[in-house]
């Protein structure tokens, strides 16, 4: 099977709005700078994270103290959709190929960086929910817990609450799929989300008129090689509203190759 090679354009959302339903607290708009108007509402969760090995709780998952490396297996307490869940997580050691490199423009120049394995921080975790059939989870944790739990049903999506500083432990916010904002744009102003699928449609056409072993996959696959080629492509109204910091741009592409990843698990 040939490469299936994937552009993304990532977008800055300004964040808004809030909420409060019977039983569940919803924070207003001064409670937080910039909740998600991506949603019509959103709970606040204080996750319990524990070594899966000491079965200690854990305030961070790095080794030691200002180290890169992170513990290989946590186990994650939170309330998704007001239950108890807990997520067991293991660290994707593999998300970062060998060739992995990194280019940006400066002063117009062509600027390529390729790190080596020790000088990247991996805190990026992939499992599921405990007993819940069907169910996975895709996480981050370098600057406290970010990323996507499906419960088997529909998604939720995590990210530290402005107020918080990095701590894992610290005030989060959650999200519930079903109370997404439909018609967003993403990248430059004016772009639907529908322009997606028209380039969805345009490769499914494409992919009918010519045949497979036309596709050329990495030089070392065979028939039974499965492969995806990622290509994280930021814009500069995302790298603007991450204060121009190359290296939170470059965790924020991590995040999303680590969800993207756990859907081809």
């Amino acid at each position: 099977m040939g490469c299936l090679q994937l552009f993304l354009a990532a977008c800055f959302i300004v964040h808004t709005s809030t909420a409060e339903v019977e039983g569940v607290k919803f924070l207003r708009p001064e409670d937080f700078s910039h909740p998600s108007s991506q949603f019509s509402r959103f709970n606040v969760v204080r996750p319990s994270i524990v070594h899966a090995r000491t079965k200690r709780h854990i305030t961070s998952t790095r080794q030691n103290e200002g180290s890169l490396e992170h513990i290989h297996d946590i186990s994650m307490r939170v309330n998704i959709a007001g239950k108890e869940q807990i997520i067991d997580l293991q660290l994707n050691r593999d998300l970062i190929p060998k060739n992995h490199f990194i280019r940006h423009q400066e002063n117009g120049v062509q600027v390529v960086q390729n790190p080596a394995p020790h000088e990247l921080e991996l805190c990026h975790y992939y499992g599921d929910i405990r007993g819940v059939p069907g169910s996975w989870a895709a996480i981050s944790t370098c600057n406290g817990v970010r990323g996507m739990v499906h419960d088997g049903n529909r998604p939720h999506y995590i990210e530290r609450a402005p107020e918080n500083n990095g701590e894992i432990t610290g005030n989060h916010l959650i999200y519930d799929h079903q109370d997404l904002v439909a018609n967003h744009t993403c990248g430059f102003e004016g772009t639907p989300h529908d322009v997606l699928e028209s380039i969805e449609r345009v490769n499914v056409v494409a992919r009918s008129k010519r045949s497979p072993q036309l596709i050329r996959g990495p030089y070392n696959a065979d028939k039974r090689s499965r492969f995806v080629e990622l290509v994280l492509v930021v814009d500069f109204k995302l790298y603007e509203g991450m204060n121009k910091n190359r290296s939170a741009v470059h965790n924020h592409c991590k995040d999303i190759a680590n969800i993207i990843n756990a859907l081809f698990v």
